[in-house]
Parts: structure tokens; C-alpha cells; sequence
């Protein structure tokens, strides 16, 4: 008759040989169990059922006296056995499969402690053993813009890499304390170094990062202000605007050039700042050299030179760049009997109201009436920046061209432009999309 409720069960490891002197277990279904042969036996029900398995067929004299596992896949055992050579403390990285001896000696007490793991063995006579983690000294390079990315090599001691048994290739990881910064394509060189790629998001925060170096066996270091990551106002700089001046009540589309210009459209933003009455709008970023915008003069906006301030924010509005080019752009004095064509003279020749459905219309067929024969940029602007852009060639008078009705556009006002490369001189006229 089996043990009732309330009382002990009895259950029989396989292939017992002499004494169990361990038990562990890890939760509620992972539990090992070693013996004085040298055998150590794994459940994973809970103790129900287990499966024996060999800690090496060469360690037949070693009696396991203690085990402890740190999660189901990594733990430890320590051993003695007086006279065998075979004594000592083991690890295994796959759940107990396979082991791996670290140190040598006698020992029979083992302790675990968790979050940080550090393991603790006692031997003979008297000694205590502490697993020491790894260590991190130096970086080769200890600061980074926002918005670049690195191969760096990161130096220290206790750095390991290890292949399973089923193959599997095991590496140390990392853990930053600041979001938009991370660490990849890690490769273990030696003990003593580790060549990592560090890529920072052009909105991570500024200021010191604490660097964590989570070994294969999950024993870990932290290094405190390991690097920092930099404004990337550092590297920003503006060179010139093309073009570099428009007249009192003229809207012109501006190319302004530069270096290190960070990207954060779409999760930030660029402000544009030309001084007062003249407002910048549809920025577009290009290139890490080039941003576009749509820069519009009041016709009483003060003539004279002006500054051009660029700042870009991330997206919680923190400054990641910004720089000024001095006297860049000019407010000329507006001249009379002016040339320029009006946004009147741009009409979607299939609706004059400007409401196009590209489903039903197909391609829209635009007029537009130029004072000047030569090559125009045609563009359609919507919120979030230019989306269409072809350059044409006009004769002197009325000309038409098609907007193509594959143009992924939401539905509602856009910004049609036209623009003479040659000036910046540009007109605009809205077009309703209504699917």
C-alpha cells in the first residue's frame, strides 16, 4: 500500500549506486539530485519520473556531494573523492548534459545565491571558495554621438564564449541603462576582450551609460559610467542655403547643406529658424548632408541678413543637434511689377476645384502658366514632407504635366509646388485627395 496523504513517498533514482547526498530544485518541475557514484539524476515533473546521466564515465571515483542551479540550463556540482584526481568543482551550461571541471580540489558544500548569481564552495580543510565574475576595465572608446554606430572592443577579464553540445554557440550579453543604445554582433576575441558593435539612436539621451556584462553562466559586473553618449550637436554643422535669399512676400523651397545631420523625422523633429516673418514648414531630411524646407517670407518681414538656426529634437523634444550659419539667407526688398505666376495659374485641368480621387480619376493632369521658359521642379508636400518630385521642362505660356495616381497620398489637402531651380522662386496651390 502506498503512503497516504500527509505522509512520505519513497522514490528510486535510476541506476542508484550508494548514497544520494544532494537534492535541488530550481522550481516546481526542475529538480536534481546527485549520488556518491558520480551519477547525477534530473526530474522534470516535479520528482515523479527522472533521468540519470553520467557527469563525465571518467569520474567514476568522485562522489557529487552538492548541486545548485542557477536556472534550468546553468548550475554547478562539486565533488570529492580522496586520491582520484577527480575532485573539484564542475559546471554545466545545458542542464546538466554535460560538465566541465573549474576548479580542483575537494570540496563538499555548495551555495547559490541569485540576482546577482555568485556560488560559494566549501572544501577540505576548511576553505572557501567564492566564483568570481567577470571583469570589465576599458572600452576602446568611451564616448558616442547620437546617431552613429561603432565596432568597439571592450577589455577585462572572464570573458567566456562556449559551444553546447548541441551546437549551439553561447556569448556573454548586456544590459545599458539608457533606451536608444545598444549593443550587438558580440564576439568573444579572449578572456580578456570582447569586440561588440554600439549603435546609438539619434534620440537617446545624452549623459554616462552603466555598462552590465552578463556572463554565460549568468555571473555578471557593472560598470558605472562605462561611456557616454554625446550630443550630436558636436558633429552637426551647416555650410549654406541654396537659395541664399527670396523677397518680401515669396515662398521659396530652401536646400540647406551640412554634416553629421542626425534623422529624426518621423520619431523627432526639425525646427528652422530664419528670424521673424519668415516661417519654415515641410522639412524634409535627405541625407545626413541635406535637409529640405518650404521657407515663406511676409511681404512686411524686416530686408537684411539673417541667420540660419537648425535644431533637431528627439521625441521627447530634448535637443540631439543644432548649429547656426551667420548671415546664410537674405529678405530682399520687394520690387514692383513682380513675374512670378500665382497659385490661380495652377489648376488641375480634370477639376478646377483641385478634388482628385485617384481611384476613379487615374492620373491628374495639371495647367500651369510660367513667365519663363526652362527646367521647374514639380512637387507634391504633405505634412510629413515632400512625397513627389519630377523636374520638367516649360515653355514660355500655359504647359501641362501629369501627377501619376500611384502617389501613396491620405486623403486630405496636400501642397502642389512648382519651382524654378535656377532662383528658388516658388508657387503652391492645394489639391484635396478624396478617395
Amino acid at each position: 500500500m502506498g503512503a497516504q496523504h500527509g505522509e512520505w513517498r519513497n522514490v528510486s533514482l535510476p541506476n542508484q549506486i550508494g548514497l544520494i547526498y544532494d537534492v535541488y530544485a530550481n522550481d516546481q518541475n526542475h529538480i536534481w539530485a546527485v549520488e556518491e557514484s558520480g551519477n547525477i539524476s534530473l526530474s522534470n515533473d516535479g520528482g515523479d519520473s527522472w533521468t540519470a546521466h553520467t557527469i563525465d564515465p571518467s569520474l567514476s571515483s568522485m562522489q557529487a556531494l552538492a548541486v545548485r542551479f542557477v536556472n534550468n540550463q546553468v548550475g554547478w556540482l562539486v565533488g570529492g573523492a580522496s586520491g582520484s584526481g577527480n575532485a573539484g568543482i564542475y559546471r554545466s551550461l545545458d542542464g546538466g548534459l554535460s560538465w566541465r571541471r573549474q576548479k580542483t580540489g575537494e570540496f563538499y558544500g555548495l551555495e547559490l545565491l541569485k540576482n546577482p548569481t555568485k556560488i560559494i564552495a566549501v572544501g577540505s580543510p576548511g576553505a572557501i571558495s567564492i566564483l568570481e565574475p567577470p571583469d570589465v576595465t576599458s572600452l576602446s572608446k568611451t564616448q558616442f554621438l547620437q546617431g552613429t554606430s561603432e565596432t568597439i572592443s571592450i577589455f577585462g577579464a572572464g570573458f567566456e564564449s562556449y559551444t553546447t553540445i548541441f551546437g549551439n554557440v553561447l556569448n556573454p550579453s548586456f544590459q545599458l541603462s539608457k533606451s536608444g543604445v545598444t549593443l550587438d554582433s558580440i564576439s568573444v576575441v579572449s578572456s580578456t576582450e570582447i569586440q561588440a558593435r554600439i549603435s546609438v539612436d539619434p534620440n537617446a539621451p545624452v549623459g554616462s551609460v552603466d555598462l552590465t556584462l552578463v556572463n554565460i553562466d549568468t555571473t555578471q559586473t557593472t560598470e558605472v559610467g562605462a561611456f557616454t553618449v554625446g550630443s550630436g550637436s558636436s558633429g552637426m554643422t551647416i555650410t549654406s542655403v541654396v537659395p541664399s535669399s527670396a523677397y518680401q512676400g515669396e515662398t521659396v523651397r530652401l536646400a540647406i547643406n551640412g554634416t553629421n545631420i542626425p534623422n529624426t523625422l518621423g520619431s523627432g523633429s526639425v525646427e528652422i529658424s530664419l528670424g521673424s516673418g519668415i516661417t519654415a514648414s515641410f522639412v524634409t531630411f535627405e541625407s545626413s548632408s541635406i535637409i529640405t524646407a518650404i521657407a515663406t517670407v511676409d511681404s512686411s518681414a524686416t530686408a537684411g541678413s539673417r541667420d540660419l538656426t537648425v535644431t533637431v529634437k528627439g521625441v521627447s523634444g530634448e535637443v540631439a543637434a543644432a548649429a547656426t550659419k551667420t548671415s546664410a539667407f537674405t529678405v530682399n526688398q520687394k520690387q514692383g511689377g513682380g513675374t512670378l505666376p500665382q497659385s490661380t495659374d495652377i489648376l488641375p485641368a480634370i477639376n478646377r476645384s483641385g478634388v482628385w480621387n485617384p481611384e476613379t480619376d487615374g492620373d491628374l493632369t495639371v495647367q500651369v502658366k510660367v513667365p519663363v521658359a526652362g527646367l521647374y521642379d514639380v512637387m507634391i508636400a504633405t505634412a510629413s514632407g515632400i512625397k513627389y518630385k519630377k523636374v520638367e521642362n516649360f515653355t514660355v505660356g500655359y504647359n501641362k504635366f501629369v501627377l501619376p495616381a500611384n502617389m501613396e497620398l491620405t486623403n486630405g489637402t496636400h501642397v502642389l509646388m512648382l519651382q524654378d531651380p535656377r532662383t528658388g522662386k516658388l508657387v503652391k496651390a492645394k489639391v484635396v485627395v478624396n478617395r
